[in-house]
């Protein structure tokens, strides 16, 4: 038994004639009409030594939703390896993988799963990644512009009407000293901020002006306040698109508090989007059971869709 936290995104619907996104009907088609799993490889970069890939390499039809799995890989010959003969499948699973023989062609890095029907999409993808990694495949799939935002906590609703500013804690703020491949602007915005910030502190106290930035670092914790001006919106529709929107970047939601009108707390931003927590059973390999994670996932959706 392994606990799993699933996510919950809406879909965004553009087509006002319709009363649900195409997304899971065009996907679906799509992937009918793929030939193979070697189809489904999207490159991440032409520059990446390590020749990284998403692919959907398994899915499942059902009447009203699709499930699928997701897996990113690396070219190359090494443990956990893929062989050339599974690409050429119109799918295959993550057992097959594991009873892959030496000698593939890429290397399995990780793997995770999703459910989508009507305007709703279900993953246990982890919560440190952000579901722009998803996003970006489907988009390129299908070669149509999708959007997937976190869907927030209902009981929240009422909270964040009241929000006054967010505190985004030091530990989200990036060490200037780590070399990362994060290609991110967000992540250069937030990289300048703190490289900024430690000259006007030492500027503010003179004593602190002989101190080294190294030595600076180690005393003084630096956080991003983010203050809301007066609003008078605060239709719960409207707060969803606007917070899950603020949301949907940040992969690391424990470090952002939000505060009250009132100076109430809200412990961090993982408080406010909407996930549950399941227990799935594992085979003896270690394995999840896809079928029941596929059933805790549909009763999440329904759950979602009666407005629980």
């Amino acid at each position: 038994m392994k606990k799993i936290k699933l996510r919950a995104f809406e879909i965004t619907n553009i087509d006002i004639n319709n009363a649900y996104s195409d997304l899971s009907n065009k996907l679906s088609e799509k992937l009918i009409s793929s030939g193979s799993v070697e189809h489904r490889r999207m490159r991440l970069s032409l520059e990446d030594p390590k020749n990284e890939e998403d692919l959907i390499s398994n899915f499942q039809q059902n009447s009203d939703s699709i499930f699928c799995t997701m897996l990113r890989i690396e070219l190359g010959n090494n443990v956990q390896h893929i062989a050339s003969e599974l690409f050429k499948k119109k799918s295959f699973t993550i057992n097959d993988l594991n009873q892959s023989t030496v000698g593939g062609e890429a290397i399995f890095k990780h793997s995770y799963y999703f459910l989508i029907s009507d305007d709703f999409l279900i993953t246990n993808l982890a919560g440190n990644i952000t579901i722009k990694r998803l996003e970006t495949y489907l988009n390129w799939f299908l070669g149509k512009f999708y959007q997937l935002t976190p869907l927030l906590d209902k009981a929240q609703i009422t909270e964040l009407s009241e929000i006054k500013s967010i505190t985004v804690g030091d530990n989200h703020l990036p060490d200037t000293k780590k070399r990362t491949d994060i290609r991110s602007q967000n992540f250069f915005s937030m990289l300048k901020l703190k490289a900024e910030s430690y000259p006007v502190i030492k500027n503010i106290f003179n004593d602190a002006k002989s101190i080294t930035e190294a030595q600076l670092e180690q005393i003084i914790s630096v956080k991003l306040l983010i203050e809301f001006r007066k609003s008078k919106k605060s239709d719960p529709t409207e707060l969803q698109k606007l917070y899950g929107a603020l949301l949907k970047p940040v992969s690391d939601l424990e470090n952002y508090t939000f505060h009250t009108k009132s100076g109430k707390k809200i412990k961090s931003g993982k408080d406010v989007v909407r996930t549950k927590s399941v227990n799935i059973e594992t085979t003896d390999s270690g394995f999840l059971d896809e079928n029941q994670l596929l059933q805790e996932m549909a009763m999440f959706i329904r759950d979602l869709k009666n407005g629980r």
